[in-house]
């Protein structure tokens, strides 16, 4: 793949990436509401026993139970899936 480099006006080979889903991170996994969570703001996380995605709503610095964030409504959820204990 050639990518068209604006900074010099050229094509330039040496620049292309493969994007391939193998290079796209996944959204940490954690097991339910008794997991700790940490992270910044906007992240998503994987709930695998309940099946829910959820997000940050601001940023959590120190390891703080899911259940907790929900509590405090700094964590929502943002999808469903069919989780383990369905």
């Amino acid at each position: 793949m050639v990518v068209y480099d604006y900074t010099t006006g050229q094509w330039n080979a040496n620049l292309a990436v493969n994007v391939s889903r193998h290079n796209i991170e996944q959204p940490p996994i954690l097991h339910d509401k008794d997991s700790l969570l940490s992270g910044k703001k906007g992240e998503v996380f994987t709930l695998v026993e309940s099946g829910h995605r959820v997000q940050l709503l601001e940023d959590v610095p120190q390891d703080t139970k899911v259940s907790e964030l929900r509590e405090s409504r700094r964590l929502i959820t943002v999808g469903t899936f069919r989780g383990i204990n369905e």
